[in-house]
């Protein structure tokens, strides 16, 4: 799915957290992180740096979705030395030049977890709506103009979702996932969730990110669930086509 966010807030933000990491304090850690990620990967995969390589050259939507999750993965990333974190390293150098808007969209996707959704229904050209899978939120919509053209009914995804304005958005490294995955994934991690009851209305947008949140914090603990389940449906599932 093609991620599209309102132009005038978050054109060009995540090139400008990859310019970031490009800048003296960062260049150097990031790519030990990138090194430390590719090898969890093949050691997990069963694959090599070169055949991961080799994969993500054959198909440049593929590529594109591999580096927004590096990204989203890298922004959530707190080392034991200061700076610590990259994105609070930017806005304290930098977030006087940013729109409140994008400091926002920045400090939430800092925290955000994963979930895995379901389709369950669309408006091409407008939303999606979902149901969280792990969660328990009743289905909301999620404002996507390019994906929704894409997506079917019952087809899951592992996606990070923040909020903005009263609105649902999907972060650039979401995407979908086939079925058997999904469920493995859900199977895996469901049993570790607190049964909550069920929201009656549309999920109080707090709830995607709030640090405080039980049930978010332990999404956040199984992030290389996450990560593992999303490159192996991008590196080793030949079937999917990204659009």
């Amino acid at each position: 799915m093609k991620k599209i966010f309102p132009s005038d807030v978050f054109e060009n933000i995540s090139k400008t957290i990859w310019d970031y990491l490009h800048s003296r304090d960062w260049k150097l850690r990031f790519s030990e992180f990138i090194e430390e990620f590719y090898t969890f990967l093949a050691e997990n995969l069963s694959l090599s740096r070169v055949e991961i390589d080799h994969k993500l050259a054959l198909n440049c939507e593929v590529k594109k979705i591999f580096d927004a999750m590096i990204l989203d993965h890298y922004c959530q990333h707190y080392a034991d030395k200061e700076p610590r974190n990259v994105i609070d390293s930017y806005l304290s150098r930098r977030g006087w030049k940013e729109t409140h808007a994008r400091k926002a969209y920045l400090e939430i996707l800092r925290i955000v977890p994963m979930s895995v959704y379901e389709v369950l229904d669309t408006k091409p050209g407008e939303w999606i709506q979902l149901q969280d899978l792990l969660r328990p939120f009743p289905p909301f919509q999620v404002t996507e103009s390019m994906g929704s053209h894409d997506a079917i009914r019952t087809q899951k995804s592992i996606a990070r979702i923040l909020p903005y304005q009263g609105r649902f958005y999907f972060t650039c490294s979401s995407d979908r996932i086939d079925d058997e995955n999904a469920d493995l994934l859900v199977k895996s991690i469901r049993p570790h969730i607190p049964k909550t009851p069920l929201y009656s209305n549309s999920p109080d947008p707090a709830e995607f990110y709030s640090p405080e949140s039980k049930i978010n914090q332990i999404l956040r603990s199984f992030d290389d669930q996450f990560i593992l389940a999303k490159a192996r449906e991008l590196l080793l599932n030949p079937v999917i086509q990204i659009k």
